[in-house]
């Protein structure tokens, strides 16, 4: 009998204890691998007979062979992944897909880590063996046995929350990998002083424990939850294998109001995530969120920031001094935005004003989030380095701790904490920041001139990143979506986003859905069911954070982007020669910040934003619908009312007029908590069914179009004062129709 080498907590244990490990290694069947490099259920070496087959062959579930350093010299005529149930490998088998969830023949491999999956939803219990099998040639090039008896790592469900305080409780929690926690309906009151997920070792919770990111990602203390299905990754190189107990732990008043025992010797799939290391050389470093860290250095007058964030490419990262004294606040703020563009990377001064891109109010007074040179500030920040490296972004630059004299500058105290804010978010094609997916979603204190204290754990780059093998990311997947849960999708609210009263819609039905434990990368694209509408609703919505406008059209939004007849900016499609009407209710009420008052236009640009674009983007594109302008100077006539005559499309010429305000209509959160969520939603009817609707009295704007044979075959809806709200109309002929 092979031993079995199973991963030591570092906790002190009884004789009693030690006496029982001793006896479990004895006689155990198979070997686990330990904590830092667990790979699942070791089942052996291939056995090699011919073309030099070799390599350690691993099971990861119930389904998923892992091979290690796998080589075959791919010179055999006709060779597959083979298995079977027969006493010895034969032609009685059936072919496991490659990697690449492809049946071709094998072709070399040279020391590659691969995962393979039984096919059809076989489980790896129903074989006896796995082979290189040369079915041409009816030759076994190489063989592992599955023992009987033998038992591949599955989740493990354990127990639920105990219930201390709070409301704290939950169903069944489950180990679905070595660094994967789900927790089925799972409820807390949100009411607590510093609470946040918290893992450890010893007999029950004590402050010596470590934080676990919640469900988004994030660090600050915990919102109310109601009965939701989450699931939690392990920071750093943490595993279950070093913990003892999962809580919800209050920093502050030292106090568990609910936790979970997790047992030892599980065996459980390996979790096939990637750990980045990662050490900047300056002192100082504070996790800010899973994926971002900040250090710092103060020498002298100055201080020195290095953000690293694992972000995409044309993401920005903001970091900066909160607008409030006595909170993290985004008004007031005063932020660098930093980002890489090809091989350069760049950070700028901003001043925030406003929840909304930066625009021009009146005689070139600016508000909302704003570049300092465009607010009578100037520029303060220099970059010294930049790079990205395996999936993380690195950027380096430097400021005076003093006030610069700008107006919207604050300073860094050396003394005492500052309350500061961050955000992740997509740039737009001007490189203008656009509405952030990842933020901080509480308060935020630093210490700029502590003690050196390095509070940071490595990065990781989950399984469903798209950098991972594909067929990895894939097993990962099927892997959590074994383990479901069902949640009911709750009905619409309709309530007063402007006083924050709300109740449920009269004979509102509840819907039934499936939540895997595991985030979707996107909601999809919604689909308008009935193509041959000739009336639309355009109406205001929430973009939905990672998971919905910006997946969908890979664009940041304003904010706020167009639901037309209910859906997130969806795909209209149209026929050429039919009359369609838009009823717009996306606010009439100006402001100077165009915060809600979005008249609607249709136009062949893809960005929108009529009013923010200057003389030459204006002249490149075509107005179909939506604004009419000013004849030019010159014009021949005047009406005896002496108001300007308006002229219509195509002719552009003059002041543009929008046409189509309306009254307010916005589906919107009715609290950040409901924000944080929104990635833990598994389609967009859940995530608008938590959103409340409501409109502002008055009548909607009226835009009539009728496409023509001018009229290109792709169009777009947008917003005349934001880009980035709306997206596709695709145009069809009437020979076209369905």
């Amino acid at each position: 009998m092979a031993s079995r080498n199973l991963i030591s907590k570092s906790k002190v244990s009884s004789v009693t204890k030690q006496f029982s490990v001793t006896l479990i290694i004895l006689c155990s069947l198979v070997e686990l691998a330990r904590a830092d490099d667990y790979l699942g259920t070791y089942l052996g070496k291939f056995n090699s007979y011919s073309h030099q087959v070799n390599g350690d062959v691993y099971t990861i579930d119930e389904f998923t062979f892992l091979i290690k350093n796998f080589f075959y010299d791919g010179l055999s005529q006709d060779a597959f992944f083979w298995a079977g149930s027969s006493i010895r490998p034969s032609n009685k088998g059936f072919i496991i897909p490659s990697e690449d969830g492809r049946t071709n023949r094998l072709q070399r491999y040279t020391n590659r880590d691969i995962t393979i999956r039984m096919p059809d939803d076989r489980r790896i219990t129903s074989i006896r063996w796995l082979s290189i099998w040369d079915i041409r040639g009816s030759k076994n090039l190489g063989d592992i046995i599955i023992p009987e008896g033998f038992e591949p790592p599955t989740p493990k469900k354990i127990s639920e929350f105990s219930r201390l305080a709070h409301d704290v409780r939950s169903e069944t929690v489950t180990l679905i990998n070595s660094r994967s926690i789900g927790i089925q309906q799972l409820y807390y009151d949100g009411l607590g002083k510093s609470t946040f997920f918290y893992v450890g070792i010893g007999p029950q919770p004590n402050p010596a424990g470590t934080k676990v990111p919640d469900e988004t990602g994030a660090l600050e203390p915990l919102g109310k939850y109601e009965g939701e299905d989450i699931v939690l990754e392990l920071p750093g190189n943490l595993t279950i294998f070093d913990i003892d107990w999962l809580a919800i732990y209050d920093t502050i008043e030292q106090e568990s109001y609910g936790s979970v025992i997790i047992p030892s010797h599980l065996s459980v799939p390996p979790s096939l995530v990637s750990i980045i290391k990662y050490e900047s050389r300056l002192p100082q470093c504070e996790q800010l969120h899973r994926d971002i860290q900040l250090n710092w250095e103060i020498f002298g007058p100055q201080i020195t920031f290095e953000l690293v964030a694992r972000i995409n490419t044309n993401d920005y990262i903001g970091f900066g001094i909160s607008g409030s004294d006595n909170s993290s606040q985004m008004i007031g703020a005063d932020v660098s935005i930093s980002y890489l563009e090809a091989h350069l990377g760049f950070t700028f001064d901003y001043n925030i004003t406003d929840r909304h891109p930066c625009v021009n109010v009146i005689n070139n007074e600016f508000k909302g989030v704003c570049p300092d040179t465009k607010v009578g500030g100037v520029e303060n920040y220099q970059i010294h380095t930049y790079t990205r490296e395996n999936g993380l972004t690195k950027i380096t630059f430097r400021r005076n701790l003093i006030n610069t004299g700008d107006e919207g500058d604050k300073v860094f105290k050396t003394i005492g904490s500052t309350y500061v804010i961050w955000a992740v978010g997509r740039l737009n094609k001007f490189k203008e920041p656009r509405y952030h997916h990842m933020y901080s979603k509480g308060d935020v204190k630093l210490e700029f001139g502590r003690k050196v204290i390095k509070n940071c754990f490595q990065f990781t780059v989950p399984s469903h990143d798209p950098t991972l093998n594909a067929n990895d990311a894939a097993f990962s997947r099927q892997q959590a979506a074994a383990l479901t849960a069902s949640a009911v999708v709750q009905p619409e609210r309709k309530s007063n986003f402007f006083t924050g009263n709300s109740n449920l819609v009269a004979g509102s039905k509840q819907q039934e859905a499936v939540i895997p434990f595991y985030n979707t990368p996107t909601w999809g694209q919604p689909v308008m069911l009935n193509k041959s509408a000739t009336t639309f609703y355009a109406r205001l919505g929430h973009p939905g954070v990672q998971k919905g406008y910006m997946q969908m059209t890979g664009e940041g939004s304003a904010g706020l982007v167009w639901y037309i007849n209910g859906l997130m900016s969806p795909i209209i499609h149209v026929q050429r020669g039919k009359t369609y009407t838009f009823r717009v209710e996306g606010g009439n009420t100006f402001d100077k910040t165009y915060r809600f008052y979005h008249p609607f236009y249709i136009t062949d640009d893809p960005y929108g934003g009529y009013l923010l674009q200057n003389t030459t983007q204006r002249n490149n594109q075509k107005v179909l619908a939506g604004l009419q302008f000013e004849k030019a100077p010159g014009s021949p006539t005047k009406p005896a009312n002496g108001k300007p005559q308006l002229a219509k499309q195509p002719q552009m010429i003059g002041k543009p007029a929008p046409t189509s305000m309306g009254r307010l209509c916005a589906w919107l959160p009715e609290s950040i908590n409901d924000i944080r969520k929104a990635e833990t939603h598994q389609s967009f009817a859940q995530f608008r069914a938590k959103l409340n609707y409501n409109c502002l009295p008055g009548q909607p704007g009226i835009v009539q179009w009728t496409p023509n044979m001018s009229t290109p075959d792709v169009v777009y809806y947008q917003s005349y004062t934001q880009r980035n709200m709306g997206w596709k109309i695709i145009v069809r002929d009437d020979t076209d129709a369905e």
